[in-house]
């Protein structure tokens, strides 16, 4: 069963333009070693993974252009910097 993410929030539980909406499309690999988010209203727009496990896993992702975060030297997860909600989707 495949599974779309939704924004839920920023990380503090805060405002976001992407919350409510569906990931299209995210990289924690961008030049500044931060978070680039496309989103989509639509849910059947929305970036399908193939599982929980494996969204789980890339919302996890380090940076391999900037590993480590500059104020406390921890891994830097740029996609952390929204909390999300897995929703599970059939074909």
């Amino acid at each position: 069963m495949a599974v779309i993410v939704r924004v839920v929030a920023d990380a503090n539980g805060g405002y976001t333009p992407h919350n409510g909406r569906y990931v299209l499309h995210w990289n924690p690999h961008t030049e500044a070693g931060v978070l680039e988010l496309d989103s989509v209203k639509d849910p059947n727009l929305a970036y399908r993974f193939v599982n929980a496990t494996v969204a789980g896993r890339e919302w996890q992702t380090v940076s391999h252009v900037q590993a480590t975060r500059p104020w406390d030297g921890k891994p830097n997860r740029p996609l952390t910097g929204v909390t999300i909600e897995l929703v599970k989707v059939y074909p």
